[in-house]
């Protein structure tokens, strides 16, 4: 590793790493890409000094196409009907296909209505369900007389974000792509006289890497270490989301596995939305209803 020059190196083994890992190796597959990043503790409680982490530890997040703007709708249904073709590549299954809804105020909220006309712009197959039939199909389910629940029947649910980065990788490392359990800890530019002008990346582990260019994925712990140039620094703001996992017996977990992925939006302003999960089973053998609040659904 420390003899080689890559031409690009990926800092950061996250979900949007990995995928750029995939698309890098499709798109240059001459070219001698790396992506690095650390794996996932198998203890936290083994390593107390760990700062650098990921959002993909989980078995759940949502997968839907149906959004109120134009923009997301259309790489959310270009990136959904890419999962089969992964999935089929590399022998893991990380997208569950359990249908998305969304409920709210009927008529009165304009985000239903906007949904409604980005299920017929992208042909999506919908059913609307006031009170009396959301009841009938989902007897574990209810709503407010005056609201209404878009049914987005296929091409949404959830993803293992654990899944989805093995995948990724997968693919990757099947297009020639190094993967290397490290940290990035300085980035700095250097002159080799064999290359010219190269980057050059000091790891956690001691080991000095080179490479021509530098794709940094690494998000809210961009700044946790030296990865950009002097006197640069993201403009972010960190701040926290609260989510809870609700423990279900096996019984319940059965009784509730048709359940989409759920969404709801109280106001118009979109100060008090959530969304839930159906029934996961986890990888400590127990199964939860995962419960948050999202801004933009």
């Amino acid at each position: 590793m420390d003899g080689v020059v890559y031409d690009l190196c990926i800092v950061g083994a996250g979900l949007i790493g990995s995928a750029a890992a995939r698309h890098a190796t499709i798109i240059s597959p001459a070219a001698k890409i790396c992506l690095i990043g650390p794996k996932e503790p198998v203890n936290f409680a083994e390593n107390p000094e760990r700062t650098i982490f990921s959002s993909h530890y989980d078995e759940g997040r949502l997968a839907k196409t149906m959004m109120p703007d134009l923009l997301w709708a259309v790489l959310d249904n270009r990136s959904i009907s890419r999962y089969e073709g992964i999935q089929q590549q590399t022998g893991t299954r990380f997208f569950t296909d359990v249908g998305f809804m969304m409920i709210s105020v009927k008529e009165e909220h304009e985000h239903t209505s906007v949904m409604k006309d980005m299920a017929v712009r992208f042909g999506k197959e919908i059913d609307i369900l006031d009170k009396t039939e959301l009841a009938e199909r989902y007897d574990y389910l209810s709503m407010r007389p005056n609201d209404e629940a878009i049914l987005e029947l296929n091409h949404a649910g959830y993803v293992s974000g654990r899944k989805q980065v093995l995948a990724q990788q997968t693919a990757a490392r099947q297009q020639g792509c190094d993967i290397i359990d490290d940290i990035i800890n300085h980035v700095t530019e250097c002159n080799q006289s064999t290359v010219g002008n190269v980057m050059k990346l000091t790891t956690d582990k001691g080991h000095i890497m080179r490479t021509r260019k530098v794709l940094l994925t690494t998000d809210a712990f961009t700044s946790f270490k030296h990865l950009l140039p002097p006197g640069k620094e993201l403009d972010v703001t960190l701040y926290s989301k609260t989510q809870a996992f609700a423990e279900l017996t096996p019984e319940d977990a059965k009784r509730l596995k048709d359940m989409p992925t759920i969404g709801r939006k109280y106001t118009k302003e979109g100060k008090h939305d959530l969304y839930m999960l159906p029934p996961i089973k986890y990888p400590n053998g127990k199964y939860y209803l995962k419960i948050g609040h999202l801004e933009y659904i």
